[in-house]
């Protein structure tokens, strides 16, 4: 953007200290643009129309107020004669307000043009104004007037710089502002949290540990948002101890943990097959919001628990929370794997949408576990039609009436190691008595390796969770899944 040439030039001079001006207080009780046009007709009169301070109050009303009007605005900063930095830092806040991003970077280059200098108040809202517009080439320009103008050390402009090269995809970059922050004066839990999330978010996750280690080490508290980050790099890495530790930390600490944080705790328990500690999460959380209850319930498809799941929905619709297609779709899935054919056409019925291919392909696998042969036709011929450039819905009668997946016949057949008794073998090897064995694999488990787990669990009292590709099997002691269900989790 050539307006922004001037970034390269010198600072503007800063000018001797502003005099003092008289105060305008009585704008601050302006709820309407009605209120505020009269109060301007006031100053008017009084001569303060120069006045930078009672102008400002109008400007800031017009421009960042939820009831204000950014173009009259603009007509009044055309009016002054000499707007201070103040006046300039406020339209371009009332631009990024209104989304006009561009308008914010260009009204910088005029403050520029027009000799006022910029204060630390300026450089956040510019600074966002180029993350969110992604322009790269006008955020460089303004980290170097940053630098140049002595905000280096000014923890609002450089957290703001960190978040921009991290929207931008620089982890370099955002990494370098941040180990040029003094420690002490500068760094907070947002810094470190910018960072940390980075490095989450973009599947760095022993990066994203290093910096949580480091933090520990400067003793920075720890607060929700560094949690939850971290609760989800020890998903990404499988840190079974470290996420225990962390929830542990939250726990004694008395963070506050609003919903959504929750929901990110109950995810991550819910992929380590921790359902207990899920649920415990869950019913502690104040106020539960509908992302919540879809991922509890998504936890109990995950581990096949269809009826749990239909009694988690009937709860849900007794606190008066309205289900979405999302809450639909995973109680179709948990019905899915334990064959609860009646209960999904009822639940199908019931949707306020049309089902689409994913959903009968639910209520499909429901009548392969209960033989319903000549329902799950009818299903599969639906299946077809509806995807029918996808080879991979396609499903076959056998001779004994037995619906079966074609991939995932071709795919089993040849194994004939169960690789799963082969792994809990060698975890019973290597982990201490008592210790948890988690497995995961990509086809799914067979009965035989069912039983199997469960007879190796009762000899040796160890909780065993295999993970295949459609949900968790877990064998535990006083298992939770027992608790709701009546059953063993198998």
């Amino acid at each position: 953007m050539s307006s922004l040439a001037l970034l390269q030039t010198n600072p503007p001079y800063l000018g001797s200290p502003k005099a003092h001006r008289p105060t305008f207080h009585g704008l601050e009780s302006c709820s309407t643009m009605a209120d505020l046009k009269q109060f301007h007709s006031q100053i008017i009169r009084l001569g303060l129309s120069a006045d930078n301070d009672a102008m400002g109050r109008v400007i800031k009303f017009c421009a960042v107020s939820d009831s204000g009007d950014l173009n009259y605005a603009l007509k009044v900063f055309d009016t002054i004669p000499q707007p201070d930095a103040f006046i300039y830092n406020t339209i371009i806040r009332g631009y990024l307000q209104s989304h006009f991003t561009i308008n914010c970077i260009l009204f910088y280059s005029q403050m520029l043009r027009d000799s006022v200098a910029p204060n630390r108040f300026t450089f956040p809202s510019v600074i966002r104004a180029c993350c969110v517009d992604n322009a790269i080439e006008e955020g460089k320009q303004i980290h170097a007037h940053v630098l140049k103008l002595g905000f280096g050390f000014d923890g609002f402009s450089q957290n703001n710089l960190i978040h921009m090269y991290v929207n931008f995809q620089y982890l370099e970059e955002s990494r370098r502002v941040f180990d040029k922050m003094p420690r002490r004066d500068v760094r907070n839990s947002v810094s470190w949290n910018a960072m940390i999330a980075a490095y989450v978010q973009s599947n760095h996750f022993h990066e994203g540990f290093a910096f949580f280690d480091r933090m520990q080490l400067e003793k920075v508290e720890l607060d929700k948002f560094v949690a939850a980050s971290m609760l989800s790099a020890c998903t990404g890495l499988g840190a079974l101890e470290q996420r225990e530790w962390i929830h542990g930390y939250i726990e004694k600490s008395g963070i506050e943990i609003d919903w959504k944080h929750g929901t990110t705790i109950i995810d991550m328990y819910c992929k380590y097959g921790c359902l207990e500690k899920a649920f415990e999460v869950f019913y502690g959380l104040p106020h539960k919001g509908i992302s919540s209850w879809n991922c509890m319930i998504g936890g109990l498809a995950m581990h096949g628990q269809g009826e749990a799941a239909l009694k988690l929905l009937k709860e849900m619709e007794r606190e008066l929370i309205a289900p979405d297609n999302i809450t639909f779709v995973n109680v179709l899935s948990a019905s899915a794997h334990v064959g609860l054919v009646e209960e999904k056409q009822e639940l199908i019925n019931e949707m306020p949408m049309s089902p689409d291919a994913g959903v009968l392909n639910s209520l499909l696998g429901a009548c392969k576990i209960q033989g319903e042969i000549e329902l799950g036709d009818q299903i599969g011929k639906q299946v077809i039609e509806l995807e029918l450039r996808n080879s991979r819905r396609y499903a076959k009668l056998d001779a004994d009436g037995v619906l079966h997946d074609i991939d995932e016949e071709e795919k089993e057949n040849p194994l004939y190691y169960q690789s799963e008794k082969l792994a809990i073998a060698f975890g019973l090897l290597k982990t201490k008595p008592g210790a948890s064995i988690r497995i995961s694999k990509n086809l799914q488990v067979c009965r035989d390796c069912h039983n199997a787990s469960n007879l190796i669990r009762k000899i040796f009292d160890r909780e065993i969770a295999v993970r295949d590709r459609n949900r968790f099997h877990i064998s535990e002691r006083g298992s939770v899944l027992a608790r709701i269900t009546g059953d063993d989790g198998w």
